[in-house]
């Protein structure tokens, strides 16, 4: 009623106060007292109820501060976008997630910083959360074991944050999860079996992290990745990742990988010199390269190269794993 759009006006101006909104790159229709928040830029409404925020997005827009508390008061919104502005600071509000309609959150490349935990529903068996998009600000603490009860979750993206511990074998409790990115952390322990098993996995970035022992023999089922950055971590044994992009049933498209770091394998046996690497489906990144491609992540070759062609790598480490990155669902 009037009551709940009167106080959903004001707690959007509270946002907009709260984070420079007058510094704001699109700040057009905000806090005129003559227009309705529906008309607001970055706020998106239902057309079937008056005056009910579904959408709040406001990517790069210079937006400067702590997000107010007083947002996770509005009720509906089902996609929060805020990525990509870095100035955004202090801690989200956990309240957030506990929104029973919320399906999306992109928070990435800001600047909060807060245990990881704080972000997990009180409820997360009842979250219908399907996308949560936090990489690239100062999370720390572990990766909590009960995101894997957030069964509708597609796309977990935690990369670059200061993550420690070990990757929850819980993950692999996420039976819709698609895209899996904790690269750029400072993880340790194994690669969780588990992972291997989850049917929609299509991209998993573990790179740059401190993980070690064997790959899982669980990776040789995991047909329908498509994309494997396991590079800049400390893996040994046999290399399952090599074996796995060599497999005619595998649909790998991209892996990153040190080489050198397993049992009988070298830079010219993986990315080499021969004709195989006309029949692989996969393009790899060996960091023996380096010297070749003129880059500190060294050279991809690809698909229908000859081995040890390798072209330029791109010098920048979150470019090369982001080659397939996933687009955002609406």
């Amino acid at each position: 009623g009037t009551k709940r759009l009167f106080l959903d006006r004001y707690i959007y101006s509270v946002f907009f106060f709260s984070l420079g909104g007058r510094h704001w790159v699109d700040k057009e229709g905000w806090v005129n007292a003559s227009l309705p928040y529906c008309d607001w830029s970055g706020l998106n409404c239902d057309a079937n109820v008056a005056g009910r925020v579904n959408t709040v997005q406001m990517e790069r827009n210079n937006m400067t501060g702590t997000v107010p508390p007083e947002l996770a008061k509005v009720q509906f919104l089902r996609n929060v976008r805020l990525g990509s502005n870095p100035n955004m600071t202090g801690a989200f509000p956990p309240a957030i997630l506990d929104q029973f309609a919320l399906r999306l959150l992109n928070i990435a490349f800001n600047g909060f910083e807060q245990p990881l935990a704080d972000l997990v529903p009180t409820s997360p068996e009842r979250s219908g959360l399907g996308q949560f998009l936090v990489e690239g600000n100062r999370f720390t603490g572990t990766i909590p074991s009960g995101f894997g009860q957030i069964t509708r979750l597609s796309n977990l993206e935690l990369s670059d944050n200061r993550l420690t511990g070990t990757i929850p074998t819980e993950l692999g409790l996420m039976s819709n999860l698609e895209r899996l990115a904790v690269g750029g952390n400072k993880l340790r322990g194994t690669l969780p079996t588990s992972l291997f098993g989850l049917r929609f996995l299509e991209e998993l970035d573990v790179a740059d992290n401190l993980l070690s022992g064997p790959l899982p023999i669980t990776l040789e089922n995991a047909w329908q990745l498509f994309s494997l950055s396991l590079s800049q971590n400390n893996f040994t044994g046999v290399n399952r990742a090599r074996q796995f992009c060599d497999a005619p049933e595998s649909g790998l498209e991209d892996m990153f990988i040190d080489c050198d770091d397993f049992e009988n394998t070298d830079a010219n046996g993986f990315c080499g010199d021969g004709s195989e690497q006309l029949l692989r489906d996969c393009d790899c990144v060996c960091s023996e390269l380096e010297a070749q491609a003129g880059g500190p992540d060294g050279g991809v070759a690809k698909k229908g190269q000859r081995r040890g062609q390798a072209v330029p790598g791109t010098g920048n480490r979150r470019q090369v794993r982001g080659v397939r990155r996933a687009r955002e669902k609406a």
